[in-house]
């Protein structure tokens, strides 16, 4: 098999789609550095989650590849990209089909704007605005990966987390064959809390983090539990 293929990105779609989402893949565009950042950093989350020390797009890469999936968890594969997806609308509304005009058909979107024709007649449509991050890591070789999603404050309240969780959980399970997945979704933060209780996690005990604080822990059910596991944000070194 060609080296090529035998790895992480072989496996990822450029888009995943709900219905009501298209989630693009982590390209390292600056629009992308730009919405994960202001997610993180928006006063909600600093409230919920505290402060992680992720203000610039060198603080994100240096967190996205430190804390990469193990090749063991896919077969050995070479682990050459994270798992990181951003959210849009599929189509700028809260439902209806991607505009073929705008999605090609690598998956990726077309730049500018493109003319598409709908009840109402014809209309001029752009990719709808970046709504939030989502993605799987691994910080530690004593714990499985963990799912992470984060929204910008506009878009709170509609169900999107949920709905591209719950995708992107599927997606994990079945084609990269990842059964034991975990949330780390803070003690206070009960909307991510009922994120993951709704994607079919049940709470399985607490980590310790590197501040000595505990965190709740979620998990797939029948997954071991946790409890007083230590586990560093931004990764360890003995996790391959």
């Amino acid at each position: 098999m060609e080296s090529s293929t035998f790895t992480l990105s072989a496996l990822l779609p450029p888009v995943i789609q709900t219905d009501r989402l298209a989630l693009e893949r982590f390209t390292e565009a600056p629009e992308q550095y730009a919405c994960s950042l202001a997610a993180i950093n928006s006063p909600t989350a600093l409230r919920e989650m505290g402060d992680y020390g992720l203000h610039t797009p060198a603080d994100l890469y240096a967190l996205n590849l430190a804390t990469r999936l193990s090749p063991s968890l896919i077969g050995g594969r070479i682990v050459d990209t994270d798992f990181h997806y951003l959210l849009r609308l599929r189509d700028g509304r809260a439902s209806g089909p991607v505009s073929a005009a705008l999605l090609r058909k690598d998956g990726s979107w077309s730049s500018g704007s493109a003319e598409v024709r709908d009840d109402e007649g014809s209309t001029t449509v752009r990719p709808s605005p970046l709504m939030g991050t989502i993605s799987l890591v691994q910080r530690s070789h004593s714990l499985p990966p963990d799912m992470g999603w984060c929204l910008l404050e506009a878009y709170h309240g509609h169900g999107y987390a949920t709905e591209a969780a719950s995708a992107v959980l599927h997606f994990i399970r079945t084609t990269l064959g990842i059964k034991d997945v975990m949330a780390w979704p803070g003690t206070k933060n009960k909307a991510s809390i009922a994120v993951a209780t709704k994607i079919g996690m049940v709470e399985a005990g607490f980590i310790i983090d590197e501040h000595g604080e505990e965190d709740l822990v979620y998990a797939m059910p029948g997954m071991k539990r946790m409890d007083g596991v230590r586990m560093n944000f931004g990764g360890d070194d003995g996790k391959k």
